[in-house]
């Protein structure tokens, strides 16, 4: 190991001759391959359903739900080379896949906790009725935040293919 490494902060190269202070390896990659996996079908299944869930649950007209759906669908294809960036520049992957993993845990649960709780959703519209009730800027403010941190920490999560040579 050089003098420049040390002063550069490559951590890599810091480790790469310490075999003492290693980390990673072959004994975090089965949990880190299980956590994509779940994350993986996780956003999966919110994010096809994410426009019927605007227009059935939440009342938002067909053209603003399928506009916040394309806004989100855009972030989960940017936010994975925000994410790359800052594992391989300044955190490391296994910091940046729990962060991810936690921030879209985060969101998910509170995805359920609108999905569950009539309080954080419109009244559903009367059978036949064109008069729908919109959602308070409470319960959109809610809904966003919940699509920021799940499109945030799937974003982050999708950064790991690169992981194979990490290990």
């Amino acid at each position: 190991m050089s003098e420049h490494d040390l002063v550069s902060g490559d951590t890599e190269a810091q480790y790469a001759g310490d075999t003492s202070s290693k980390r990673g390896g072959w004994i975090t990659l089965p949990f880190m391959m299980a956590t994509l996996l779940g994350m993986s079908i996780t956003s999966f299944g919110w994010v096809l359903n994410l426009i019927v869930f605007l227009i059935e649950e939440f009342n938002i007209k067909n053209i603003a739900a399928a506009q916040i759906s394309n806004i989100v669908n855009g972030c989960l294809s940017m936010l994975p080379l925000v994410a790359a960036i800052l594992a391989d520049s300044f955190f490391g992957n296994i910091v940046v896949i729990s962060a991810s993993t936690f921030i879209s845990l985060t969101g998910i649960l509170l995805l359920t906790l609108i999905a569950y709780l009539d309080l954080l959703k419109p009244r559903p519209c009367e059978t036949g009725s064109n008069l729908c009730q919109s959602p308070s800027e409470l319960q959109l403010g809610i809904l966003y935040t919940a699509l920021v941190l799940v499109t945030t920490g799937a974003g982050g999560t999708r950064s790991g293919p690169a992981l194979g040579q990490a290990h």
